[in-house]
């Protein structure tokens, strides 16, 4: 072994030269120069990259050998070290731990070693870069066979002709095996064995006859190291035809044995040898149709079946018979033909809610007796409720058997449409006529209001979409109110104080609080569930206090925060929350997903509150002189930063649809955004007990 001393930082370190060893493989591998110039990198150029052995299993190790070409080296020179890098393949991403050519007073070139294994099956591509040069392997992988599947898994044969079965490989990771030996034992008729290797598909074949009737039982096996894997099929062998049972099929079926003029009906006829097997696939079967729509055909047979569809231009009956020689004729089955009309009429959607001010479309689909589209009806629409209308609408069904109607709503309220298919053309429903309703629940455009709340818990309403429904503007409060939430219908709210004392309002059921708890910080927000059946409380330090069915997904309680948590907003499922600092720290819990803060970012005022976007992709944060931050899906309407507040913002509230929001200041003044969102009024102006401190938006 010849060995080295090299000056590296006033200490010296001995340098071995590694046994050469060949490896044949695959593999991408990339090489840096400790300290080598450009120039002395490029004499360094590799040559080659072998991987042995090139093909192994998932879960086996291959040897890595590179080989570099490079000038003589001196005293002083640095080590080549060579990295390695899988480029693609199953197996791409693992890592190659690093060899090192040392470097030498030698012409020759020199190769190191390292070694991987492969994880995944497929083929790997390994890259080799040493300087400016690069070389490559490839090393494939086969997996671990885990599981069969059996193509066909019931088959049926006459006897003398041969089953075709082929069993799939496939490894851990649903991947075909290729090369796999499969074992085929047969029991029952034809019973034989054999085998046969997966090809690149993971697919071995295998063929057998037999000459008796009955039912073969196929098991295919591969041998996984002290065990095996298996797959099971079925192969049925029928003698001769030896009895055909004709019964309706399908629609015909469905339809009691009646078919539509100019339509289809369908038969099936069931073909046993004398033992009650199956008949093989591929018999044909003879039809014979007499009456209406008289005709003759023939369908092969497949798993014992043979289906036939025939069809008839005039009304009346029709009579249809099967044969499959040397079996005799089957019995007969009878099929009327009817001329389609008119059965029902179906409006889509039954129920559904929308905004005034909007169009919306209810779909009617007429069918004929036999389930059909029914084209050419004269469906009549009649609108009864906040929208009434005075006369009826009418359309005539298309191809597809539809008709649409569209309801303008401009009232709150509830309209009711009725649709007919107006049979005696007599404008009017008659007995007889199919009908159907539907109804439309106008609501208001979201966020037609909103609601401030004072620290003495002084509610204050605006807009059409809102109600005043108590407040503890009267009441002694130990703690003042710092926050609140509306139910989902927005007939009622809850107001939480900063000892957490919860005060329920119109159709808001408490649920529990923290009145009677010594908490470590005080409360400073809370928000609703989407179904209006629980709460969550939040204190300054980020601690979390869930009720009824609010579920505790995490908090900041054990954290050392920069600064204080302010606000919270739920995710649109009530899955998760966030939380938001004076700074912008936002932290998610739950399904909220993280979309960006102002943590790092030094800002003019402090953060008061945030608001989520109806999707949960996006929210926006409030800062006191009315500075928004909006993150994700969440969209900048507009600002009261640089306006001149006369008192600072104290809350943020989001339209629901996400057109916009609202924000409030102590003072109670309100400023919307953008333009187009409705401002309803603010207490801006008027003598207030106590300063506002919240703000709840109309659903």
């Amino acid at each position: 072994m010849l060995h080295r001393w090299a000056d590296r930082s006033q200490s010296r370190r001995l340098v071995s030269i590694p046994t050469l060893m060949l490896v044949t493989a695959t593999t991408t591998v990339s090489v840096a120069f400790l300290g080598t110039t450009a120039a002395e990198a490029s004499t360094s150029p590799m040559t080659s990259l072998v991987a042995a052995p090139a093909n192994l299993t998932v879960g086996q190790s291959t040897q890595l050998t590179a080989t570099i070409s490079r000038a003589p080296a001196f005293l002083g020179d640095s080590d080549v070290v060579v990295s390695f890098t899988i480029v693609s393949g199953g197996n791409a991403g693992t890592s190659i731990p690093n060899c090192v050519i040392p470097a030498l007073l030698v012409l020759a070139g020199t190769s190191c070693t390292t070694s991987y294994s492969g994880t995944q099956s497929g083929t790997d591509t390994i890259q080799a870069s040493a300087g400016a040069g690069t070389t490559s392997a490839t090393v494939t992988w086969q997996g671990i066979p885990s599981s069969i599947v059996m193509s066909p898994a019931v088959s049926y044969n006459s006897t003398g002709q041969t089953a075709n079965v082929a069993a799939t490989v496939f490894d851990r990771q649903g991947k075909p095996v290729q090369g796999a030996t499969v074992a085929f034992t047969v029991t029952g008729p034809g019973a034989i064995s054999g085998s046969h290797p997966t090809d690149n598909s993971g697919v071995a074949p295998f063929s057998f006859s037999s000459s008796a009737p009955g039912q073969s039982s196929i098991i295919a096996s591969v041998a996984v190291g002290s065990g095996s894997i298996t797959g099971h099929a079925l192969a049925n062998w029928a003698g001769p035809p030896s009895q055909v049972t004709l019964s309706l099929f399908g629609a015909t079926q469905s339809a009691g044995g009646r078919a539509p003029l100019n339509g289809n009906a369908t038969v099936a006829a069931a073909v046993t040898d004398s033992g009650g097997i199956p008949v093989g696939d591929n018999t044909a079967v003879n039809f014979t149709v007499t009456g209406a729509g008289s005709s003759t055909g023939s369908a092969p047979t497949s798993e014992g079946k043979a289906v036939f569809s025939f069809g008839s231009a005039v009304t009346g009956t029709s009579v249809v018979t099967a044969s499959a020689p040397p079996a005799p004729t089957s019995n007969s089955v009878t099929v009327t033909w009817e001329t389609p009309v008119a059965k029902t009429v179906t409006l889509a959607p039954k129920q559904t809610r929308a905004a005034v001010g909007t169009n919306h479309i209810v779909v009617a689909t007429v069918t004929d007796q036999f389930g059909q589209p029914f084209p050419g009806a004269l469906v009549r629409f009649i609108l009864l409720g906040a929208n009434a209308a005075k006369t009826t609408s009418s359309f005539t069904t298309l191809a597809d058997g539809r008709a649409a109607f569209l309801d303008r709503g401009q009232n709150v309220g509830i309209d009711t449409v009725i649709a007919f298919v107006d049979l005696q053309n007599s404008g009017t429903p008659d007995p007889g006529d199919p009908a159907d309703t539907a109804n439309i629940f106008w609501q208001q455009q979201p966020g037609q209001g909103y609601w401030l709340a004072a620290s003495d818990g002084g509610i204050f309403n605006y807009g059409p979409s809102t109600s005043f429904e108590g407040s503890t503007g009267s009441i002694r409060l130990n703690q003042p109110i710092v926050g609140m939430a509306r139910t989902p219908t927005g007939l009622g709210y809850w107001l939480v104080a900063s000892d957490g004392g919860i005060f329920a309002f119109g159709d808001a059921v408490f649920r529990g609080s923290t009145g009677s708890t010594r908490l470590n910080k005080p409360i400073v927000g809370m928000a609703a569930t989407p179904d209006g059946g629980g709460y969550w409380l939040v204190a300054s330090d980020g601690g979390i206090f869930a009720f009824g069915n609010a579920a505790f997904q995490g908090s900041t309680g054990s954290m050392h925060l920069n600064q204080p948590i302010v606000g919270m907003a739920s995710s649109p499922d009530g899955g998760g929350y966030w939380l938001v600092a004076t700074d912008g720290g936002v932290f998610a819990f739950g399904n909220a997903a993280f979309q960006g803060s102002t943590g790092s970012t030094r800002l003019n005022k402090p953060i008061v509150g945030m608001a989520a976007t109806s999707s949960g992709a996006g929210y926006w944060m409030a800062a006191s002189d009315g500075g928004i931050f909006n993150f994700g899906d969440a969209a900048f309407f507009g600002s009261a930063g640089s306006i001149r507040l006369n008192q600072p913002v104290v809350a943020i509230g989001a339209i629901p649809d996400g057109s916009g929001y609202y924000l409030a200041a102590s003072d109670g003044g309100v400023f919307s955004f953008p333009a187009s969102a409705t401002n309803f009024g603010s207490a801006a102006g008027a003598p207030l007990n106590k300063p506002v401190v919240a703000v709840a938006i109309a659903p």
